[in-house]
C-alpha cells in the first residue's frame, strides 16, 4: 500500500505570498524528514453512538492483514489498522447484546466456537493518504473497510462493506512541527465516520435481524 504525495511546487514567476508558501514547503519537507515518526490520532473520547442492539452473543475478530494495515511514506508512518481495531471493537461492543473476543491461533475457524452464536470479523482495512502543500492543495485521507458476519460453524450470514474521506486545507506553516496536526486529525475523524457509516448498515439489515431471531427461538426450545 502506497501513500502518494503530493508537493506543487511551480516553476513561473510567484508573487510575495507565493513565494512564502513555496520557501515554507521546502522548510517542512526537509525538517519533517529529519524526524519521521508515527503519526498519533488524538484520543477521541466521544461515547460510542447507541444502535439498536442485535440479540445475539458473538466473538469479535481482527484479520491480520486487517490489524497490520499501515501507511508510510518517508514523512511519516500511519498504523490505520490499530486505529480501526479499536474502534471497531467499541462498536462491536455496542452492537451486540453480549461478546467476546475470538482466538487468534489456532484460528477461530478451526475450533468449536457453539458458545457463541456467531462471529463478527473486520476482514479489511484499506487505507490512502495524499498528502498536499501550505499552497493551497489539501491533505486527503480515505479508508475503506470489509466486515462480516459469520456463524458459529463458520458459514458467512452477511458481509459489508464503508468507506469514508476527508479533505484538510493547512493553514501556513500548520505542519512544520507535528505531523498529526494535518494527518492524525483527519484520519480519526475518517476512520470514525466509516465506521459508523458500517454499523448503520449493520443495524438495518434484515438478514442479522432475522439471523438473531433464529438463534433466540432455537435457544427457547426445550
Amino acid at each position: 500500500m502506497r501513500a502518494r504525495k503530493r508537493i506543487g511546487l511551480r516553476a513561473r514567476p510567484r508573487s510575495g505570498r507565493r513565494v512564502l508558501a513555496y520557501w515554507l514547503v521546502l522548510i517542512q519537507v526537509m525538517s519533517v524528514a529529519s524526524c519521521t515518526g508515527t503519526v498519533e490520532v488524538p484520543d477521541s473520547q466521544e461515547a460510542v453512538p447507541l444502535f439498536r442492539q442485535i440479540d445475539a452473543k458473538v466473538a469479535k475478530s481482527f484479520a491480520t492483514k486487517a490489524r497490520l494495515t499501515e501507511v508510510e511514506t518517508a514523512l511519516f508512518r500511519a498504523e490505520v489498522g490499530a486505529i480501526s481495531v479499536g474502534r471497531f471493537d467499541q462498536a462491536f461492543d455496542a452492537m451486540f447484546t453480549e461478546t467476546t473476543v475470538a482466538p487468534n491461533w489456532p484460528p477461530w475457524q478451526r475450533v468449536d466456537m457453539n458458545h457463541v452464536d456467531g462471529i463478527v470479523q473486520l476482514e479489511e482495512a484499506i487505507a490512502d493518504i495524499e498528502l498536499g502543500n501550505d499552497a493551497g492543495i489539501p491533505d486527503l485521507v480515505q479508508v475503506t473497510y470489509k466486515a462480516c458476519l459469520y456463524d458459529n460453524r463458520a458459514n458467512v450470514v452477511q458481509c459489508w462493506d464503508s468507506s469514508a474521506s476527508q479533505a484538510h486545507k493547512r493553514n501556513v506553516g500548520e505542519c512544520l512541527t507535528d505531523m498529526s496536526v494535518c494527518i492524525g486529525r483527519q484520519l480519526e475523524i475518517t476512520v470514525r465516520d466509516a465506521v459508523a457509516r458500517m454499523m448503520v448498515q449493520i443495524e438495518n439489515d434484515p438478514v442479522v435481524r432475522t439471523w438473531a431471531s433464529q438463534q433466540a427461538t432455537r435457544e427457547a426450545r426445550p
